[in-house]
């Protein structure tokens, strides 16, 4: 469930991110217009709107030219992994447009490919973004269904942390206040963070989010450094950690 949950709510709305900065995306997906709404029967539904080659995400309940109900959470992964499973129910109310589905698995592919730094920049700092979207989006959601999350939580100090890769606009922020959490890669809280990473190189803030980082090495030749509050730092890592062994890939 926690993995469907994260699908639907963190990876999905990358594909934002994706339209924005892709160009490949932007002409995968060409000229289509369509809203697609995704429910798992007893637990969440969105709706995705694409429109003008971007991604629009509602929030409140709209009409849709797709809608894909799903009786399991396991049904939407097969779905968008591209492995035909059988519906429950799929339904075209508005424009009969099912080939518009078929887009969906080619621009998650080029989402997938987040998780291998290239070597050029411009797609090195496409795959950061797509990263950070897709873990900041994820970490609230995260805090709600997974004890493992809740436990580290509750051992960690309040405050804001903030975390930027040096010569980019690529940053990132989760806030704990003791009950909640919040997170985001747009504009942070207007307050002094409490902890500051800064990562000195595209490259190393990438593996540092797939924890492929040994973090005292980067922090002893100076590829990161860490400011602040340590131990929210410490425990904020815990949780991103925790996050890269149960997002889906």
């Amino acid at each position: 469930m926690l993995e469907a949950l994260l699908y639907i709510h963190a990876v999905l709305p990358a594909l934002k991110t994706l339209l924005i900065h892709s160009e490949e995306a932007r002409k995968r997906l060409g000229k289509r217009d369509f809203k697609l709404r995704i429910t798992i029967l007893g637990t969440t539904t969105t709706t995705l709107h694409f429109k003008h080659q971007k991604l629009h995400i509602l929030t409140k309940p709209a009409n849709a030219d797709i809608h894909l109900t799903f009786e399991k959470p396991s049904q939407i992964l097969e779905l968008l992994r591209d492995k035909r499973p059988s519906f429950p129910h799929l339904d075209f109310p508005q424009n009969p447009c099912p080939q518009h589905l078929h887009i969906l698995p080619a621009l998650l592919h080029i989402l997938d490919n987040r998780l291998t730094p290239p070597t050029d920049k411009p797609s090195l700092l496409l795959h950061l973004r797509l990263l950070l979207d897709i873990a900041y989006r994820a970490i609230p959601y995260l805090a709600k269904h997974d004890p493992s999350t809740k436990d580290i939580l509750q051992n960690t100090p309040c405050g804001l942390l903030l975390v930027q890769v040096r010569g980019t606009d690529i940053s990132g922020w989760i806030h704990w206040n003791g009950q909640s959490v919040e997170s985001s890669t747009q504009s942070p809280p207007h307050q002094p963070p409490d902890s500051l990473i800064t990562f000195n190189d595209p490259l190393t803030a990438h593996y540092a989010f797939q924890e492929k980082l040994d973090t005292h090495a980067a922090i002893g030749l100076h590829k990161m450094c860490i400011e602040g509050n340590l131990p929210l730092a410490d425990k904020i890592s815990a949780l991103l950690e925790r996050l890269t062994l149960v997002l889906p890939r």
